[in-house]
């Protein structure tokens, strides 16, 4: 279920509510919007381990970027945050618990597509 505080749910309830609103009665720019976000998302999610892995700070950088500003723009805040703090790491060049920092936003993207395809669900009803 999709509500207003963040520190509870992966997606803003008003920025959802928004993206309907754009989309008309019958969802399908709220389905694209989803499903194009889950796609890219992934991809970012997989490049962002990688790059954690490897040390390959300017890929974590760029990754993180791209993926908290999608985000946030989605109404994904927290993960929004989890990639800001990252990419705040990958700018400074140090990779102290950047294993434990990957992870949370792993199990923080993990909330943010079980809330998208529960929406998705409702938008093909």
């Amino acid at each position: 279920m999709v509500v207003e505080d963040v520190n509870q749910t992966a997606i803003s309830a008003h920025t959802l509510r928004d993206i309907r609103g754009l989309s008309g009665d019958n969802g399908t720019l709220t389905i694209e919007v989803i499903r194009s976000y889950l796609t890219n998302a992934l991809e970012l999610i997989k490049i962002i381990q990688t790059s954690a892995q490897m040390g390959d700070l300017l890929a974590l950088q760029q990754s993180t970027h791209t993926l908290k500003s999608t985000s946030a723009m989605l109404g994904a805040l927290y993960l929004s945050e989890c990639c800001q703090e990252l990419e705040k790491i990958a700018r400074m060049g140090n990779l102290d618990n950047i294993a434990s920092k990957v992870r949370q936003l792993e199990a923080e993207y993990d909330r943010v597509k079980a809330s998208l395809q529960t929406e998705l669900q409702q938008c093909q009803r």
